[in-house]
């Protein structure tokens, strides 16, 4: 019973497993001290049986329905591969406070009930063991309380919002999550991102604000987040690059704003970028560039797509200074003339 994995499923689904396990609880047989990972797929477990994973590294839960009366409810009809199943009695202020839990890890997939369309203040509270947390496709529309959205939930590695309908989200939201690494609000209906928006971030590596209705970012809106490297803003709808838009992200390495229907690119717009290494500017409407455009990335960009826009002209000297640009992709463009020195290093 070393296994990396224990993976519990077929006959519990279909008997109260509730009693299987704590049967269990008191037998060697279940031992899983060694564990590096609990998987389980039920939705009947009971306090109790908290105890028989406190020492696996990777804890993940589920939830499936709540017994008093929150908004967490519903089962998602997805592959439950690494997910595990559990009603809100599980993870109580009690059973936190207890310490049940000493995992590396601790996952948590959460759903909003039908009718419900809003994330209550404080749902996490006194869940400071929680590192991995996925409300993606929830229907979610609103977070409420502000930086007391996530509040209790400290530790927070990882955070997913995806694939919901918020429209705006309050300064100070994720004020609380100063170690949270990767965040995920795409496929949303975002229109506007404000400066204060990211305060508390300090640890945030990857963003990714895809596939939703962004046309206005607030100059400094990025200012906080020192640590970020990959920022994916594709698939929204703004037509120009700010110079102060990416003040702040000194570690930033890749960069997607594809999909956007930029025109514009104002002179060292890229100015504050020293690290990118990776930038993707494909399907714009981009008709100009020259060598001011990509000022500030001249020792660190490698790779530039601007592919699918509506470039004219490529100006002398306009990637003259891009000293380690190893790739450049201007196809399906509407080139007319390339002057000369165009592309001298």
């Amino acid at each position: 019973y070393k296994e990396s994995v224990i993976k519990i499923r077929g006959a519990l689904l279909e008997c109260k497993s509730e009693y299987v396990l704590k049967a269990a609880s008191g037998d060697d047989l279940f031992r899983i001290d060694e564990v590096r990972c609990t998987d389980l797929y039920t939705d009947s477990l009971r306090t109790a049986t908290l105890f028989l994973f406190r020492r696996a590294r990777v804890v993940k839960f589920k939830y499936t329905r709540c017994e008093s009366g929150a908004s967490i409810t519903s089962v998602h009809k997805e592959s439950l591969k690494d997910k595990i199943l559990v009603p809100k009695k599980i993870i109580s202020s009690s059973a936190a406070e207890a310490g049940c839990f000493n995992a590396e890890e601790f996952w948590l997939k959460v759903e909003l009930a039908a009718g419900e369309s809003t994330l209550r203040p404080n749902t996490f509270v006194n869940m400071s063991q929680l590192t991995h947390l996925s409300l993606s496709g929830s229907c979610l529309e609103a977070l409420e309380g502000g930086g007391h959205a996530f509040s209790g939930a400290d530790n927070l590695v990882e955070l997913d919002l995806s694939g919901n309908k918020i429209g705006t989200l309050q300064p100070n939201t994720f004020v609380n999550l100063t170690r949270l690494r990767r965040l995920r609000l795409g496929g949303s209906r975002l229109e506007k991102i404000e400066r204060e928006l990211f305060n508390g971030l300090d640890s945030l590596e990857s963003l990714s604000l895809s596939r939703n209705r962004i046309s206005a970012i607030s100059a400094y809106a990025f200012i906080s987040l020192n640590a970020l490297k990959y920022l994916d803003l594709r698939g929204n709808r703004l037509d120009k690059l700010d110079k102060d838009l990416f003040r702040g992200l000194d570690s930033l390495a890749g960069l997607n704003v594809c999909k956007n229907g930029i025109v514009t690119i104002e002179s060292s717009a890229f100015i504050h970028l020293a690290s990118l290494r990776f930038l993707y500017m494909f399907e714009n409407e981009i008709q100009s560039v020259n060598a001011r455009t990509f000022a500030g990335l001249e020792a660190s960009l490698e790779e530039l797509d601007l592919a699918r826009n509506k470039l004219l002209l490529v100006e002398a000297g306009t990637f003259r200074n891009l000293s380690r640009l190893r790739s450049l992709d201007l196809s399906s463009n509407h080139i007319e003339m390339i002057e000369e020195n165009a592309f001298d290093a």
